[in-house]
């Protein structure tokens, strides 16, 4: 191989070291940089997605710490879980579909509602939930012989403070 070239004249020579030198740029750009480059553009979209899913956190985490406050605010109401029971099903137009409520020590309720309209039920337990801090601990609802009514078995507490 020296040989051959050896026997080439100098613009040759120059030609083929040219060539070797960009065939050495290629094979290092396209083994080397060019991963490189794609893995820190990877790296970078990553970066921007977890940061997206950060700012997300922060905002349920604030949203979060909000409610926790205002259910501090929701403890401190004087009055039993019994009565505000009471308060919010006829407030809520469902008295009349309690058919039955034990309370259970001074912070739980285990209680039945019949023939209930199922928006009502929704709207009373979001009612208590937010604005009262009552927590539901299980629920079994049916879907009784009537559209949109149903059958509903809560056991409801308040949350502790």
């Amino acid at each position: 191989m020296k040989e051959w070239f050896d026997t080439l004249q100098q613009r040759e020579k120059i030609i083929l070291m040219g060539g070797l030198v960009i065939l050495i740029l290629i094979v290092f750009h396209e083994s080397i940089w060019s991963p490189f480059q794609q893995e820190i553009t990877e790296l970078e979209q990553r970066n921007h997605v977890l940061s997206d899913k950060l700012l997300q956190l922060e905002k349920i985490t604030s949203e979060y710490q909000q409610s926790i406050k205002g259910a501090s605010r929701i403890q401190s109401l004087d009055i039993s879980l019994f009565s505000l029971i009471e308060k919010t099903t006829r407030a809520g137009n469902l008295k009349s579909k309690i058919k039955s409520m034990t309370p259970e020590g001074t912070d739980a309720i285990t209680m039945t509602l019949k023939q209930a309209e199922m928006n009502q039920i929704i709207r009373w337990l979001v009612t208590l939930s937010v604005d009262y801090g009552v927590r539901i601990d299980s629920i079994r609802i049916q879907q009784s012989d009537n559209v949109g009514y149903a059958d509903a078995e809560l056991k409801l507490q308040r949350v502790s403070g």
